[in-house]
């Protein structure tokens, strides 16, 4: 077989793929906005136990990590890297029924510190939400765009369906959804407008970062986000959002981050970005089995030297 029918059967092969993901995703949509809540988060719950059970090398090294990064022992590990997959169910679920919750939203919630929001917009400059993939994020958003301008990058996802039904969602809360491939023209023209600007610190930035600690172990930090308040003198909130029951949230938004001799502003990027990896890694550690990203590779490929012997066994 010649490279071009390989590479178009193998272009076929993923279509299908995308195409039957993208059928099953549609039906656990119709059937959890059809739900009570407390129902279809349990449904998410379970949802998510069971993907634990079929991603076997992800869950293998989300525990390796567990390990290595908080220093428990492999049944703690497995118990908390089990609750995040749970956790993870019930976040998609909780997302796709958005547009429900968004109405019932002081119901699932409680906000605490939305003065700090108010105060931060008060100049004009707009403010930058610090937040990490714990939880569920966008309860942030359910909670806070009916009343404050908001907007947030959304990551790509490969079927181009699923952005837009991400951002439909998203949208649905009155919250500005802008796609990644316009990711920092959007981004500057929310701050430039005054507005809340929703970024998520917590992912491998690759060659494009620079090395901070992250749960006490160098990791490629973005940047892009102190270096935007720096340049328009926006603040930086960090906002904790913490699952209290299966269908109860808290969020918790602080005063602004400050430089590293406790002055307000961001002028020092690697002090400011550094404090900024520090909260988010406090937050982690009080609630370890709400962060979702033990099963991606935050610290990057090859991982740390000290676990390549774990991660290969």
């Amino acid at each position: 077989m010649s490279d071009t029918l390989k590479e178009s059967a193998e272009k076929r092969r993923r279509q299908r793929q995308l195409n039957v993901q993208w059928a099953a995703l549609q039906t656990v949509r119709w059937i959890v906005t059809r739900l009570p809540q407390g129902v279809a988060v349990a449904l998410g719950a379970f949802c998510g136990r069971l993907a634990r059970l079929v991603c076997k090398r992800q869950v293998d090294d989300a525990e390796v990590r567990c390990v290595s990064v908080l220093g428990v022992g492999p049944t703690i590990a497995r118990r908390i890297v089990k609750r995040s997959y749970a956790n993870m169910g019930r976040a998609a679920v909780e997302m796709l029924r958005l547009p429900w919750l968004v109405k019932r939203i002081t119901r699932y919630a409680d906000f605490w510190g939305i003065d700090n929001v108010r105060r931060a917009l008060s100049d004009g400059k707009g403010a930058i939400l610090l937040l990490g993939h714990l939880d569920n994020w966008e309860i942030v958003n359910a909670g806070l765009a009916p009343h404050f301008p908001l907007w947030a990058i959304g990551a790509d996802q490969r079927d181009p369906r699923v952005n837009e039904l991400i951002a439909e969602l998203r949208e649905s809360t009155g919250m500005t959804n802008i796609s990644k491939g316009r990711g920092l023209r959007g981004a500057v023209s929310a701050l430039k407008r005054g507005v809340l600007l929703g970024a998520l610190l917590d992912q491998d930035a690759k060659e494009k970062g620079i090395r901070l600690p992250f749960l006490g172990i160098e990791a490629s930090t973005p940047t892009g986000a102190v270096r935007l308040a720096d340049r328009f003198g926006s603040p930086i909130l960090p906002v904790q959002v913490v699952r209290v029951s299966s269908t109860k949230h808290r969020v918790i938004i602080y005063p602004p981050v400050k430089g590293s001799g406790g002055e307000p502003g961001t002028a020092d990027i690697a002090a400011v970005t550094r404090r900024c990896n520090d909260i988010i890694s406090g937050w982690i550690l009080a609630h370890p089995d709400q962060w979702l990203l033990w099963s991606y590779p935050r610290w990057g490929r090859p991982e740390p030297e000290q676990w390549r012997h774990a991660l290969s066994r």
